[in-house]
């Protein structure tokens, strides 16, 4: 499923949301600019206005500088004025120094809005862009792709085994395996074996020894797993005779292998093996999962690719899942910096173990702080993922 348009419509709505804030912090900035302005005028009269003359349009004068000038203006007719007392005087100096801090505040909320909506505004486009060439590009590839007439490999011809297969007693066990491996594109044992039988009436025995057949009669391929926790699963995924034969079955061409596509593009057992665990536990908590997300292009020829992306009532996390090994900072620092922009400000992570998210978790705030940067980081571990239940947030931190 292609999220770029809930994600456009997302970030238009961000955009609106921020748009009022800035015009919201921008008037309570220009408020406390005026409150400034007036404290001076009715206790300096005309001997704040010869100060301020000196500054040009107050609007680009700094809240440091706009204060300074007040407290010298009121200092300056106090001294020239004793029946002011001192308490007076202080008193005043003081609102005006929590004026002045309000005013700070107001102005770094309108800059930070300023700053995200300009973010967003560019994000949406570019978005927009990938949304229109995505589409373009799959017009073209289904105009180029002739229907499927024959089987995946025309090199071999399964035929005549086909036929003697398919008067096997075990031949209506066997296909209805070998159709779900390529509708489903499942390629973890244990999880083939849990959906068979939710979707249909075959029993864990009568599975595991379909699988057996079908591995013995050279349509599967089944090697051992890696561990994301827990006993590895075998992996299993479906060889050139099972994919002929699932042709010659339905008529369609099998659905990628989730392992295979993702090990890909993640070049790691382990890491491949944690995000398809991940993937697991956001699906149970009812989340709509893209598993293998395209490619996000950014501005100046970037490109973001997230581990995952999982979605629910209309919310989007672009989500980034670490082992928790070292990797060259340089490469990671631009990964925070890209999940931040097609976040929206976010930075989501999932990691094996609460120790390990709280080390990522250090890396993170310190390149923010280094960059200059205010990410909103959402923050899980395998460890808690599993405890979580449908409804429970499964978020470990949420942090500013």
């Amino acid at each position: 499923m292609n999220l770029d348009p809930i994600r456009i419509r997302e970030l238009e709505a961000s955009l609106e949301a921020h748009r009022l804030l800035l015009t919201n912090v921008s008037a309570r900035a220009e408020d406390a600019r005026g409150q400034l302005v007036r404290i001076g005028r009715e206790l300096c009269g005309d001997e704040l206005d010869r100060f301020l003359g000196a500054l040009g349009d107050l609007e680009y004068v700094s809240a440091e500088e706009l204060a300074s000038n007040v407290i010298n203006a009121l200092k300056n007719h106090s001294s020239t004025n004793p029946a002011n007392g001192e308490k007076q005087i202080k008193d005043l100096q003081k609102e005006i120094e929590a004026l002045k801090e309000r005013l700070d505040k107001q102005t770094r909320r309108a800059d930070d809005a300023e700053r995200i909506l300009s973010d967003s505004t560019n994000l949406v486009k570019v978005l927009e862009k990938n949304l229109m060439e995505e589409r373009s590009k799959s017009k073209e590839l289904s105009a180029q792709l002739p229907p499927v007439e024959q089987p995946i490999s025309e090199a071999v011809d399964f035929s005549g085994w086909f036929e003697e297969w398919s008067r096997e007693k075990s031949f209506e066990r066997n296909q209805t395996i070998l159709v779900f491996l390529g509708e489903s594109g499942l390629a973890r044992q244990k999880e083939i074996v849990d959906r068979l039988l939710q979707e249909s009436d075959l029993k864990t025995r009568t599975i595991y020894s379909g699988l057996d057949d079908c591995v013995e009669d050279g349509l599967l391929e089944r090697r051992a797993g890696t561990s994301s926790g827990g006993h590895p699963t075998d992996l299993i995924c479906l060889t050139a005779k099972g994919q002929w034969t699932y042709t010659r079955l339905t008529g369609n061409r099998p659905v990628p292998n989730e392992y295979e596509g993702l090990l890909k593009a993640h070049k790691s057992d382990k890491h491949t093996g944690l995000i398809l665990k991940t993937a697991d536990h956001f699906a149970r908590l009812g989340y709509s999962v893209q598993r293998e997300p395209i490619a996000i292009k950014l501005a100046g020829d970037h490109v973001y690719q997230p581990d995952l992306v999982v979605q629910k009532d209309d919310e989007t996390f672009y989500l980034e899942v670490e082992t928790g090994e070292k990797i060259d900072r340089a490469s990671l620092e631009r990964k925070w910096q890209n999940a931040m922009v097609v976040g929206g400000g976010r930075i989501c992570v999932v990691a094996p173990m609460l120790g390990s998210m709280t080390m990522i978790q250090s890396n993170i705030v310190q390149w923010a702080r280094e960059k200059g940067k205010v990410p909103r980081l959402y923050l899980t571990n395998l460890d808690a993922l599993r405890k979580c239940q449908p409804g429970d947030s499964p978020w470990v931190r949420v942090r500013s």
